[in-house]
């Protein structure tokens, strides 16, 4: 007893002499400054505690390191603990990004705080009114010299377009049908009809339903106005997508989908991103466009603030380049259109009342701005007019100078649609055209229609060096409308529920590509097995549901920002994809492990199903049979690169099981009751949650089993220890007892739950986590989640638009003054705290294994309560910078759709609102100082920003009663029950060893971006978070297959991120059967980039798994897919479009270097047996263009009545 004391105090005084000072943070969700000696309760058991909140908060240290003798409870040694992998070379190179940061002419990081948010002009609207910069005296020093000599000789080039979005007022369908279906029909007529106008189109998802329907003489005109150069497809990618809330695979996905159809319905490959619509800019699609063959891009929406910075500095025209490129090798020209929005009205010069006047549409029965304006030149003064139009385009070149060309965008919404409406502008901008001509000497302006590709050879052949830039463009805010500045920064939250369901389809989509890519050509070896014939059948349903995914990456569709009856529509057409994906699945796996003979596989059902759009996933209980002869079957396939520990949660009618491995070993498991906590409800009894940790292989499908066993079964699952306060139970007999759970009350006001990593600490009445202490890397901070909700400002706060009034507050939970109902459930496999009160059910989970994080499970039903509800993170990192603008500002780092980081530091003259920034994947903050970082994983797209240093804040569901503006006519109101998925995640930065190789910079220093990178943990927590793998049960009454099916002969090295496996399409000259699966697929993989030093770091040596690759290879030598041959694997483009290396025959996939962040595109060729019938693929009729493509019906036909040649506007470089 006597030494026991000593020690105690022995203890106590070594942390109180070592122990750091830290000032007190204050108020704001702030803790007090805590005595260091409380840190001895840690040693305690893992219970429910008797200290209150307040001994919580105070008595535990603020400071972020703990004492390494700090021992550990005898309950929490005994969680299982993960297998220790072993080492082979400990010379192997320590992976890093070798790249400096790119320094360009201008970076949005050291710019865009300095932007003038609240000038006097913005009241006024434009930009060329300012203050503080004369556009005009420059204009006219330049253009109307006082000397009386010519201006500068313009080029000016009038590009005729429509922009039509497939979903947004109305359903796509119904756009179609009503206006995009006539545009289509009225180019191929009226520029057959005009022989020197021209017109750009953009989506290819009408473009694909209209060569659907079109006649043949109609594809032949189309096809000869591309060959002539008047009609241009732009960016080929299948929609014009949002660059904020979508994901890499979502725009990769898209991209091949639309670029696809591109090369093989027309032959060509568009090299110019046009991206007019998006709200804001990310630098995730100028490099994908870069690696499809594209080279240069228009971005119109971007904040009033860089409009005028960078009309000011003349960088209308810029090089973009990604941080990370040091070479500057994927550099993007860059057009920014200088003014709002890509109408008409807003295109020709800074003087929307005359641009006004250029457009000509007046068509009886409508009454808009520009009928109302619209007069024949033959009715006007035509010299006056076209001085006040050339005097426009003056000004708008004088925003580009050194150059002299000029593109004015004439088009609008779902233009061209009406006969009328081409005769207008064609019969008066001609005359315009031919008299600014004919005054070439007085005018000193060239003028002719024109297409982007004219505009930007135009550019080029002037030679002139370009301004380089780094960064984005996000946030977008406009000042056109209502002269104040309005913040685009609420779709990044709108209607949560459809980005989460979209999120889920594409990875069902995901894994669904892969595995039909592998069985559809393991089936082909036998061509006319059963098998191959239903997978080829499933093709074409296949192939629409590629369509549909790609179709919600739109700018109005996975934004949230339609109307009512188009997100329903969306919402079906997801749903449909999500079915077709796990029936691709089911007959993948089918054919993968029994070859499609066995037919108990047949009856392959989901664990977790969603009957219908809107609803929450329902759990089906597995019946576990008395026989012996009927076992349970669970198969996951890991589509994931590396190794992964999974928690698989199945619901069983028998709490007597055991699972056994897919090496026939017993699995640790464990028996939880069934919590529908949606319901509010906890069965005891009949029905029980099964809950084991999957140790899954990259690449690879597992089968386990389920088998009936004993309650005196020693390897039977474990019971779980019950605790509840407030619980709706369902009480029912089992086996002749009450209940096979112990089930204790909740009393104590705070509550602990750990395992041999971590311990996390909530407050006892809300069930709210309020602090951490991460073990191994000696971290203690104080984490507060707490929740609340704002008003929304009327007008300003909608669909697009965020204006939270953060003065007031909706209290969340409703009901604050009762406790909320808890729900404890305590085991080896898994904890978790369920804390339910409504609107909320908040589940914060730990598992038994190491390096998962902590697992926050979201579920809101807000009802038709209007509220901006928040979910708020508090803790005590110093997360300020020093900054260009104001120092010591909060700062944060969100990644950009999943592919790389930015830096973004609180600027605090733009508000709550224009501090939010699009989060998919990931976002954190970190200390440097103490160099310790937080970071929240995500599932699906999200709005966060940070107010406060160590504060994160996101809006986790939004219901906006008010339209704000911006086109939709409608508030948000049909929010549905939505569940949001987290990882919390906090590491220690910096190499923990002597041993450990230096890092190249200071880690304290977070301008550098190599500093500010996810760790390789983080990234691999982030992609198992957002393609959580699908699990399938079924009873095998034959004693089948149980074990692992790995698709490669070697894994992947740990950095290597397989994006998809796509089986592309042949197409039959038969009309019942447009497209059909070939032998071809697309593997496209990335190479990561991430920080190689957080507290695991030791030594950089290699497993025997997987290799860290510093030598950039993307696969391992002699890599080969099991059990299939392939033909070639050659580099292409992104899309597979354009070959641009080719490595000849092999049998293996080639050595393929990519540094980090670089992504690769692999055409493989497997090698297949033809079908012995006839009506097989391929056909005499069939010809294939310059790049190996093959040509469908309609180009055969095509090619038999006229000379035609294949077209490219330019080989990707």
């Amino acid at each position: 007893m006597l030494t026991s004391l000593v020690f105690v105090l022995l203890f106590a005084f070594t942390i109180c002499t070592t122990a750091k000072p830290q000032q007190n943070r204050g108020h704001n969700g702030s803790f007090p400054n805590p005595s260091p000696a409380h840190v001895l309760s840690l040693a305690r058991p893992v219970n429910h505690g008797s200290s209150s909140l307040e001994d919580i908060s105070t008595n535990f240290s603020p400071e972020f390191f703990l004492p390494k003798n700090l021992t550990r409870s005898q309950s929490q040694q005994q969680q299982f603990p993960v297998p220790v992998q072993t080492t082979d070379s400990p010379n192997a190179t320590c992976p890093r990004v070798e790249s400096e940061q790119y320094k360009p002419d201008f970076d949005s990081l050291e710019i865009f705080p300095r932007l003038g948010f609240h000038d006097s002009w913005t009241r006024q609207k434009w930009f060329w009114n300012a203050e503080d910069f004369n556009f005009e005296k420059r204009f006219k020093s330049e253009f109307q010299r006082q000397d009386g000599s010519p201006p500068p000789h313009l080029k000016v080039f009038v590009v005729p377009h429509s922009h039509d979005d497939p979903g947004w007022l109305k359903p796509m369908e119904s756009y179609f049908n009503t206006n995009t279906r006539h545009t289509l029909d009225l180019i191929v007529e009226k520029l057959t009809l005009y022989p020197n106008m021209t017109f750009v189109w953009n989506e290819i998802t009408f473009l694909s339903m209209w060569w659907d329907r079109a006649r043949t003489n109609q594809k032949i005109k189309f096809l000869n106005l591309i060959k002539e150069g008047r009609l241009e497809i732009l960016t080929g990618a299948f929609v014009m997508p949002d660059e904020a809330t979508t994901s890499l695979y979502t725009l990769v996905d898209e991209i091949i989908t639309g670029r696809q159809w591109v090369s093989n319905f027309l032959g060509v490959t568009p090299n110019i991103s046009w991206a007019i619509d998006p709200f804001g800019h990310g630098p995730t699609m100028p490099y994908l466009m870069k690696l499809a063959g594209v080279d240069k891009l228009v971005v119109q929406r971007t904040h009033f603030g860089w409009k005028k910075y960078l009309g000011a500095k003349r960088y209308g025209n810029f090089n973009w380049v990604p941080r990370w490129d040091t070479n500057a090798d994927y550099k993007m020209l860059t057009h920014h259109a200088p003014y709002d929005i890509y109408t008409t009205k807003h295109t020709c010069g800074p003087n929307p009342l005359v641009c006004l006047r250029l457009d000509f549409r007046s068509v009886i029965g409508e009454y808009s701005e520009y009928s109302r304006h619209a007069r024949p030149v033959r009715d006007i003064d035509l010299d006056e007019l076209a001085a006040d139009m050339v005097g426009q385009f003056q000004r708008t070149a004088s925003l580009f100078s050194p150059s002299r060309v000029v593109m004015f965008e004439l088009g609008e919404d779902f233009r061209f649609g009406i006969s009328e409406e081409w005769d207008q502008q064609y019969e008066n901008h001609v005359p315009l055209m031919n008299h600014i001509n004919a005054n070439r000497d007085r005018f000193g302006v060239d003028i002719r229609f024109g297409t982007v590709s004219d505009y930007f050879n135009a550019v080029e052949l002037e030679n002139h060096k370009l301004a380089t830039f780094s960064g984005d463009f996000f946030p977008y805010s406009d000042v056109y409308l209502f002269g104040r500045p309005a913040y685009w920064t609420g779709y990044f939250g709108t209607r949560p529920y459809w980005k989460k369901f979209y999120q889920e389809t594409l990875s069902l989509m995901r894994d669904a590509e892969i595995l039909y890519t592998y069985a559809g050509n393991l089936a082909a070896r036998d061509p006319d097995h059963v098998m191959s014939v239903v997978l080829r059948r499933e093709y074409r349903n296949f192939v629409e549901a590629r369509k549909m995914t790609a179709l919600f990456a739109t700018h109005d569709g996975v934004t949230g920002t339609s109307r009512r009856v188009t997100m329903e529509d969306f919402g079906q057409k997801l749903m449909e994809a999500r079915k077709t994906a796990l029936q691709i699945q089911r007959q993948s796996i089918r054919t993968i492990f029994y070859n499609g003979l066995n037919a108990t596989i047949s009856s392959l059902g989901l664990d977790t199903q969603t009957l219908s759009f809107g609803e929450l996933p329902t759990r089906v209980p597995r019946v576990i049979y008395e026989s012996d002869t009927i076992t349970k079957k669970i198969l996951v396939f890991n589509s994931l690169s590396f190794n992964r520990t999974e928690l698989i949660r199945v619901l069983v009618t028998s709490p007597t099981v055991k699972v056994v491995g897919t090496r026939n070993e017993n699995i640790h498991s464990q028996i939880n009751p069934y919590a529908d906590l949606d319901q509010e409800e906890i069965v005891f009894g009949k029905v029980f949650e099964l809950s084991f940790l999957a140790e899954l292989e990259p690449m690879t499908l597992h089968s386990f089993e389920i088998r009936r066993t004993t309650y005196d079964d020693p390897l039977a699952a474990k019971t779980a220890k019950v605790s509840c306060r407030g619980c709706k139970t369902l009480d029912t007999q089992y086996e002749g007892t009450f209940s096979h759970f112990e089930v204790e009350n909740i009393t104590s006001p705070t509550i602990i739950l750990g395992n041999k990593e971590q311990e996390l600490y909530f407050n006892g009445t809300t069930g709210f986590l309020r602090r951490v202490i991460k073990l191994q890397e000696e971290i203690s901070i104080p984490v507060k989640v707490q929740f609340g909700a704002y008003r929304s400002v009327y007008r300003d706060s909608g669909a697009y638009l965020l204006k939270p009034d953060v003065e007031s507050h909706i209290q969340i939970p409703f009901d604050d003054q009762v406790p909320a109902k808890l729900l404890i459930v305590e085991g080896p496999v898994t904890s978790y705290l369920a804390s339910y009160d409504s609107p909320l059910v908040v589940t914060t989970r730990l598992l038994g294994s190491r390096g998962q994080g902590i697992q926050v499970e979201n579920q809101i039903d807000l009802g038709n309560v209007p509220a901006e509800v928040y979910m708020r993170i508090d803790t005590w990192l110093n997360s300020t910078t020093l900054s260009v603008h104001k120092q010591n500002q909060p700062t944060i780092f969100t990644d950009q759709n999943g592919y790389t980081m930015e830096k973004r530091v609180k600027v605090p003259w733009i508000g709550y609102e224009g501090n939010v920034y699009p989060v998919t994947s990931m976002v954190y903050m970190q200390d440097t100082e103490n160099l310790v970082r937080f970071s929240v994983m995500v599932d699906r797209a999200h709005g966060f920003n940070s107010m406060n240093p160590g504060r994160l804040e996101a809006l986790i569901e939004r219901r906006t009663i008010y339209d704000d503006g911006k086109g939709m006519a409608e508030g948000v109101t049909d929010n549905r029950k939505t569940i949001s998925n987290y990882i919390f995640h906090i590491e220690r930065l910096g190499p923990s060893s002597d041993s450990s190789p230096e890092p190249r910079t200071d880690p304290k220093d977070n301008s550098d971006y190599r500093n500010n990178l996810p760790t390789l943990q983080a990234q691999k927590l982030s992609l198992g978070l957002n393609h959580v793998p699908t699990t399938f049960g079924y009873d095998d009454t034959l004693g089948g297959f149980l074990g692992r099916y790995s698709l490669l002969t070697k894994p992947l090295p740990e950095d290597s991120h397989v994006l998809t496996l796509r089986t592309l399409s042949n197409f039959s000259i038969l009309p019942d059967e447009t497209e059909m699966p070939s032998e071809k697929a697309l593997l496209v993989t990335q190479k990561l980039g991430y920080l190689p030093f957080d507290a695991n770091t030791t030594s950089c040596t290699r497993n025997n798994y997987s290799v860290f690759s510093n030598a950039r290879d993307l696969f391992e030598q002699g890599t080969k897919f099991v059990n299939l041959d392939i033909d070639s694997a050659d580099i292409t483009d992104l899309a597979g479009v354009v070959g641009v290396q080719y490595s000849g025959k092999r049998s293996f996939l080639p050595i393929v270097e990519r540094k980090p962040f670089e992504i690769a595109t692999l055409l493989v060729t497997f090698r297949q047996k033809k079908a012995t019938n006839s009506n097989k693929r391929g056909s005499s009729h069939a010809y294939h263009h310059q790049y190996g493509r093959e040509i469908p019906q309609t180009l055969s036909l095509i090619q038999e009545t006229t000379t035609l040649e294949s077209v490219s506007y330019e080989k990707a470089r």
